[in-house]
């Protein structure tokens, strides 16, 4: 490291020299008397030219990328050849793309002075990472209007002198074109090159394409090119940039490709099945220009057992070796039980499989912890990648963590979703493990901000500064911000992304920050300039931040009109026909106020989704825009979703009053206090951040908080809307909008889930609620539903077991069981806090709602 610092020293201190004989004047202070912390004065480099001290393809290639994004941001054309202006210097000190073996690999140097700025690669692929260290410093600005002439602008801090090496050799993102992404599957070659050199520019060395659709329909109406001739120009793309292609490569059926979206196992042992995967291999590797890597996983999709899967990655590996002879394999043992994942571990830790494996990947669907599993591995110097999940926000390995249900419901699992705190707290939990590195699952451009977020942290601090996590995402952003937006929307948007994150915390009733981040981008677009609007990253921002407020104004207008009707219900239900004639009324004249009042913003939803489909063709609705199905990103058929119990209560008053053999009344008065637990009595729905003031969260600052790989906990989960695969272009299918159950409460469709992870070195963990203030000597009984007959648990008071039974159906609850469960005298005999755990004893366990209900 030492001498490669040296090598790099002297290259800068080259560089200089031959400056100073182009005229400029240098002397040692230049090079070295400036630092990060020494840099006031700023170098204007309008008039800036390129020089390439270290020709050969790729770093030409640097150099016009470098002009092309700066006259992209700023309208500046800058010169290849000498010129007047200000010189920007590319080298590297070893002329190889990568350096591999090298502590210093894909390292730079950037230092700025008065007479040049001089970016000096390790190797070629960090001359790439230094230019776009230089994009991300320096101030790019285009001013245009009615009145003055089109001015460009460009500066950088003087006495810049920075050093950076990354702390992980592998930062991969995938781009799969496939019909399922809601963006992906737009894409043309151009979209995609531009997305790779902006994610290149935070220091992305492997882009990961996916061959076929696999698991998906075979086509997309959305596509530029067929999957096969995009995959061969997007393998271009990434080589001509000197990056690293991966595949993500199921072993699915050869043979049964695409049928009905599902990935067929296949008998491998077949002939003619393997056969058919070696054509397909054939096929694959040879048109593809570039093959660093091939991702193969057990499943999800898939579903090989141990042996079938080392069988099928041996001759795989043989067929790509054929065509890309320094390629790896790599695998993810993926949705195996412990069991499958032992005899997974007996072939991949014997000495032999070095022959036939090179690199081991952790992802979603682990019956393992992380810390485990990597020390598993050691033995055989295989690395490990991580392959975070950071695109989903519902149903997948890194949760939302307690998110509100409106939210779950309505904007849904692929939605847009910056969440800079907690993806910075999971990435730096991982990051001691994950000694290859990163090479994260997406699908789509929705999770942008999590992408960079990730990108920053596996490439690490600059020489000389502490690695910590928080600072170093900050930095990233504000970077991301300043290249992406420019300087004057740059700290109102960075503010935005932070809050767009703190207004999924907590309940949507009452949550504060969703005004205040709706406020901080109506400020960013009234300093939108024209061009501002065709920013997609923007666009997706105002989208994000228009829903939240409009779900938020929807959620109070119909809480309040629910709250205000159940208590009229109370005071009418002596007069059954009379109640429900009232209250219907009032549930629906609540509706409508909810409709009035997110009128105006559902017309900016529509605006902002219109323009996001033009700019990048991101899909927001199926039958607007043509998304595969609505779980997919097409949350914008989701926004006049209910929002309440109106569906439900109006339904279940109008049975009543078509019972005649019950008291009506009491039926009645049951629906309106179906929560009240009675005097002394306690009431917690579940799966509600808002209504659940008993049920101990996971901590959203833990350091794998929502990591189910280091952290295993309860999980807040909803049920999904109806008709998922409603109105997909050309095929027969529900022509109604995705809805809710109107045959069930809210609170019978959300709940919290734990699990005891199937017999993995996991522990079963339990979920909690604790009670204060509870009175010496009370007796108290608790009611649940959620758990399903059959369901096996502990159930505990204050650490004292005691015994549960399941009762019968609870009448206006006809799909849920109740179980009531004794509370020990011994646990109440002091009074004050009474803590109760429901522990899984080899199953999953759910819990909708609880009441806690005094007797004495």
């Amino acid at each position: 490291h030492k001498m490669a610092e040296c090598l790099f020293r002297a290259l800068i201190v080259t560089a200089f020299l031959s400056v100073s004989s182009l005229g400029g004047t240098v002397t040692g202070e230049n090079v070295v008397g400036y630092s990060k912390d020494n840099h006031d004065e700023t170098l204007d480099v309008r008039d800036a030219w390129v020089m390439v001290a270290s020709p050969s393809p790729l770093s030409n290639q640097y150099a016009s990328m470098l002009c092309s994004e700066v006259k992209k941001r700023t309208g500046l054309s800058w010169a290849t050849s000498q010129s007047a202006g200000i010189p920007i210097r590319l080298q590297v000190a070893k002329e190889v793309e990568v350096d591999y073996g090298s502590s210093s690999a894909e390292g730079y140097e950037l230092v700025t002075s008065k007479d040049a700025v001089v970016i000096t690669g390790h190797d070629y692929r960090g001359l790439l990472f230094g230019v776009g260290r230089f994009l991300r410093e320096m101030s790019l600005e285009l001013i245009q209007n009615y009145y003055t002439p089109r001015m460009g602008y460009a500066n950088i801090s003087l006495g810049l002198n920075i050093t950076s090496v990354p702390a992980r050799p592998m930062r991969g993102i995938q781009i799969g074109y496939r019909p399922k992404t809601n963006s992906y599957d737009g894409l043309t070659v151009e979209l995609f090159e531009n997305y790779v050199i902006d994610l290149a520019m935070f220091g992305m060395n492997q882009v990961e394409l996916i061959p076929h659709s696999f698991d998906d329909a075979p086509y997309s109406p959305h596509f530029d090119l067929s999957h096969e001739e995009m995959n061969v120009a997007m393998s271009a793309v990434v080589a001509k940039y000197g990056l690293n292609v991966s595949l993500w490569y199921p072993a699915c059926n050869p043979t049964d490709f695409y049928s009905d979206k599902k990935c067929t196992v296949g008998n491998y042992n077949d002939p003619s099945v393997m056969a058919a995967a070696v054509k397909d291999w054939n096929q694959t590797f040879s048109k593809l220009p570039r093959i660093d890597t091939v991702f193969i996983n057990a499943g999800d999709p898939g579903g090989h057992d141990a042996v079938d899967l080392v069988l099928v990655v041996k001759a795989a590996k043989k067929v790509l070796l054929q065509y890309h002879p320094h390629a790896q394999m790599w695998v993810c043992p993926q949705d195996w039980n412990i069991s499958e994942y032992n005899k997974w571990l007996t072939y991949a830790t014997d000495p032999s499989a070095n022959e036939w494996l090179d690199g081991i990947i952790y992802g979603p669907g682990m019956p393992i912890g992380l810390q485990n599993f990597s020390a598993a591995y050691l033995p055989n110097k295989f690395a490990v990648r991580m392959y975070p999940d950071i695109t989903h926000s519902l149903s997948d390995q890194l949760p939302v963590p307690n998110w509100d249900p409106v939210f779950s419901w309505a904007e849904n699992r692929e939605t847009v979703n910056p969440r800079p705190t907690q993806e910075t707290l999971i990435a730096t939990g991982q990051l001691p493990f994950a000694t290859a590195g990163m090479g994260s699952y997406n699908e789509g451009c929705h999770d942008d901000v999590n992408k960079h977020v990730w990108l920053g942290l596996y490439w690490g601090a600059d020489a000389g500064e502490v690695y910590n996590g928080t600072t170093i995402t900050e930095k990233t952003l504000k970077d991301y911000c300043k290249v992406q937006f420019g300087p004057a929307l740059k700290d109102m948007v960075l503010a935005g992304i932070y809050g767009l994150e703190q207004d999924w915390v907590g309940s949507i009733l009452s949550n504060p920050h969703i005004n205040t981040t709706y406020e901080t981008f109506m400020a960013v677009q009234s300093a939108m300039t024209p061009r501002d609007r065709w920013k997609w990253r923007l666009q997706q921002l105002m989208y994000r931040a228009n829903y939240d407020k409009f779900l938020q104004l929807r959620a109070t207008t119909e809480h309040n009109g629910e709250l205000a009707a159940l208590q009229l219900l109370r005071e009418q239900a002596s007069n059954p026909s009379k109640a429900v004639e009232q209250v219907t009324m009032m549930l629906n004249a609540s509706t409508q106020a909810s409709v009035e009042i997110g009128r105006d913003l559902y017309v900016e939803l529509r605006v902002w989704a219109e323009a996001l489909y033009q700019s990048v063709h991101e899909q927001f609705s199926v039958p607007i825009y043509g998304g595969e199905y609505t779980r997919r990103g097409n949350n914008l058929d989701l926004a006049w979703l209910p929002l309440s119990d109106a569906p439900y209560l109006i339904r279940a008053m109008n049975d009543v009053l078509k019972n005649t053999t019950v008291n009506q009344t009491s039926a009645l008065l049951e629906l309106a206090n179906w929560q009240d637990p009675g005097p002394g009595g306690f009431y917690d729905d579940m799966g509600n951040p808002g209504n659940s003031p008993h049920y101990i969260y996971y901590d959203p600052t833990h350091p794998q908080a929502g990591d189910q790989s280091l952290y295993p906990v309860p999980e807040m989960k909803c049920d999904s809307t109806s008709d998922q695969d409603y109105q997909k272009p050309g095929q027969v299918g529900p022509t109604d909008p995705p809805s809710l159950s109107s045959s069930k409460r809210r609170s019978q469709m959300t709940y919290v889930q734990t699990a005891d992870n199937g017999g993995g070195d996991w522990k079963a963990v339990p979920i909690v609620l604790q009670y204060s203030n509870i009175p010496p000597n009370s007796v108290y009984t608790v009611q649940a539903t959620g758990i399903d007959e059959g369901t096996k648990f502990a159930f505990t008071a204050n650490d004292v077991t005691t015994t549960c039974s399941m009762v019968s159906t609870m009448k206006s609850h006809p799909a849920s069981v109740s179980w009531s469960c004794n509370i020990p005298s011994t646990a109440t005999k002091d009074g004050g806090q009474l803590k109760l755990k429901w522990i899984p004893l080899g199953s999953s366990l759910k819990l909708e709602e609880v009441w806690l209900r005094k007797t004495m």
